[in-house]
């Protein structure tokens, strides 16, 4: 009788072993998609090799990015998004902020152009086709290179799914205001200042300069230009 209850007791764990391992295999995997608008090839490498990772663990990714697909193999479905590219020489530009000061402005130059080229890849025809055909709740997760495209956060919205950036540069101070991250301007360089860490008193004070300029005079004529892309792509 004891043999019995044991082998009994032996095949129900077997039994609840089986079927937890059914289960785990047959986890539905999470509906991702990835938007990659930078064309610079080192930065879609790493990030269609996240993009790869992703898709190999089980989960249904579609890229969307703006250079010809860097790993033609790869588990996820990728749509290459035709029309105007930014330059890798000018996107360059803004990830390597210049030494010199009158450069640095010079830098801030190029931030209109970027946006009007982020809102020239939403317009295209397969973009628009895609966004169309897609809807809310369609993605359980949103992937997106930042490269001063703050109005694409809208997409977050458009599918109702947390989003995940992909710095290739530092956002700009009104990405951090949105997010309510702290400024931590006393030990934390601003993109356009040039300096590093450690922050000494006096890079604190020049760190502080670069604060105002960033914060008030860049975000003063920018924000105009990304309210009305946000508005013309996401209507309310």
């Amino acid at each position: 009788m004891a043999i019995k209850n044991i082998s009994f007791a032996t095949l129900a764990l077997y039994v609840v072993l089986a079927l937890t391992t059914w289960q785990l295999h047959h986890v539905a995997g999470a509906r991702i998609l990835a938007l990659f608008p930078t064309t610079l090839r080192s930065h879609q490498l790493m990030n269609c090799a996240v993009a790869d990772a992703l898709a190999v663990a089980g989960h249904n990714v579609t890229v969307l990015g703006a250079t010809q697909n860097v790993y033609p193999r790869a588990k996820y479905h990728y749509i290459r998004i035709d029309g105007p590219l930014i330059g890798d020489k000018v996107t360059k530009e803004i990830i390597n902020v210049p030494g010199i000061v009158p450069q640095r402005f010079a830098a801030i130059g190029v931030l209109q152009p970027f946006l009007r080229t982020h809102n020239a890849t939403l317009a295209q025809p397969k973009m628009r086709a895609f966004l169309k055909a897609s809807h809310a709740d369609d993605y359980d997760l949103l992937l997106l290179t930042y490269m001063v495209n703050d109005f694409h956060l809208g997409l977050a919205a458009h599918f109702r799914c947390p989003i995940v950036l992909f710095h290739v540069t530092d956002a700009m101070h009104r990405v951090h205001k949105w997010l309510a991250n702290p400024s931590e301007l006393a030990y934390v360089p601003m993109a356009l200042s040039g300096l590093v860490q450690p922050l000494d008193f006096r890079r604190r004070v020049l760190n502080f300069l670069w604060y105002l300029i960033e914060g008030v005079l860049v975000e003063g004529l920018l924000d105009g230009f990304v309210e009305k892309y946000y508005n013309y792509n996401f209507p309310p």
